[in-house]
């Protein structure tokens, strides 16, 4: 009598400790889902996801390889930290968010400014009207030239051809900086907003 008095004291304890467990799962467009014990489900931020899901930041020290077409191989880093040459011919990196891909091309210099071509693919389900990037761009040796916030992309509004539609792919925006030149520069660059339409 005394084991079943027992049983039925932690019974509650365990099943109310097992309640708060949760398991998150990345959504093919980039979004993390918290599934619950109690058959619900919410969307994440950014900032609450568990390290072990979030998306590693991609860092290299060389860009060497030329990567592949948007749509073979999508990325997975939220944040882009590289280094490259002035003069490359291959594109400096690549950085997605929910649902979104930028992809930053050979950089050129002109009248005194870095020129950073873009593509965009929107991967996810509704449209993009625009897609801003937080961009910070260093010397070799470390020292910080510049930082600004971009636009990569911009539709007309209420003009939905120039909209990004789901599974298309565009020419985006050209970023330019004036910075002072040298032959290798580092950027650190992330996705900072995405306006979508309906």
């Amino acid at each position: 009598m005394k084991l079943i008095k027992a049983a039925c004291l932690l019974l509650p304890l365990t099943w109310h400790a097992g309640a708060y467990a949760a398991e998150q799962i990345t959504l093919d467009d980039g979004r993390v889902v918290q599934l619950n014990d109690d058959f619900t489900w919410q969307y994440l931020p950014a900032s609450a996801i568990q390290p072990a899901q979030k998306p590693t930041t991609t860092d290299s020290t060389v860009a060497t390889d030329t990567i592949p077409a948007m749509a073979t191989t999508p990325a997975a880093s939220t944040q882009v930290g590289v280094a490259f040459r002035l003069g490359q011919t291959q594109t400096i990196g690549r950085v997605a968010q929910y649902g979104l891909q930028v992809e930053l091309g050979a950089p050129q210099w002109q009248d005194g400014e870095l020129l950073i071509p873009t593509t965009v693919l929107n991967t996810g389900l509704k449209s993009i009207i625009e897609v801003e990037l937080q961009l910070q761009i260093y010397s070799a040796e470390g020292k910080l030239l510049a930082q600004e916030q971009l636009t990569a992309f911009h539709a007309i509004t209420r003009l939905a051809d120039t909209y990004l539609r789901p599974q298309q792919q565009k020419e985006g925006n050209e970023l330019r900086l004036a910075l002072p030149k040298q032959s290798d520069y580092r950027i650190e660059v992330a996705i900072s907003d995405i306006d979508y339409r309906g």
